[in-house]
């Protein structure tokens, strides 16, 4: 089962698999050479032999090896399919990967700075509350002459500790957008690796489709 985390999905697949297929079609593509060339040298052996049938056979030969030289190439370029696949898909896998630890550092983030935010808005609420209470008392002791300085001292700080919850909320809406915005890059760079992935599949594919399906359907395995 793929890794997956907000939405951003490793590509499936096995590089070192596709790297095992392509040395199989290089090593098919050698063999394929190699018979094209026999092929092609067999009418050269016959000696003397003449006639109709030695024409047949002579451009039975050549069509074989023909046939051996196309398959030949096809091969090559399955191969050379395969390793550039392999690379692709290792680098997208890498990079989802990465995009996955970003997105949890960014979703963690995010986390801590909401609850921050709450604890800063709670903090300044109460600090706020304090500071009325205050002013209450001050109102109150200033009707009869003297204004309370105990509760004068009491509104001070409550008006320090709501500024300073205030800032605190502040400064935790700025963390919480910076790390959404994190959130965000990583999903996007998770995206373009799934997208490159498939590229590289899609490219891959149409190589494979010239090349013999055995080892086509061998190599589509291994890549996932």
């Amino acid at each position: 089962m793929s890794e997956s985390y907000a939405g951003i999905t490793v590509p499936e697949g096995e590089p070192d698999g596709l790297r095992a297929a392509a040395s199989r079609f290089a090593g098919a593509c050698s063999s394929l050479q190699a018979a094209g060339a026999e092929l092609a040298s067999m009418p050269g052996s016959t000696g003397s032999w003449q006639g109709p049938a030695s024409v047949a056979y002579a451009g039975s030969c050549h069509a074989q090896a023909d046939a051996a030289r196309a398959a030949s190439g096809s091969v090559r370029a399955a191969a050379e399919a395969a390793r550039t696949y392999a690379s692709a898909l290792e680098v997208a896998q890498r990079e989802a990967r990465q995009a996955i630890d970003e997105a949890r550092e960014a979703q963690q983030r995010i986390d801590a700075a909401e609850r921050a935010i709450a604890a800063a808005t709670s903090d300044a609420e109460a600090a706020r509350g304090r500071a009325s209470a205050a002013a209450t008392e001050i109102a109150a002791t200033a009707a009869s002459g003297v204004p309370s300085p105990g509760a004068i001292q009491a509104q001070a700080q409550a008006e320090d500790d709501a500024a300073a919850a205030d800032a605190a909320a502040a400064r935790g809406r700025d963390a919480l957008a910076q790390a959404r915005d994190d959130l965000e890059r990583a999903k996007r760079r998770g995206e373009q690796a799934e997208e490159d992935a498939r590229e590289a599949a899609r490219a891959a594919a149409d190589a494979f489709g010239s090349a013999p399906s055995e080892a086509t359907s061998a190599v589509l395995a291994a890549g996932g």
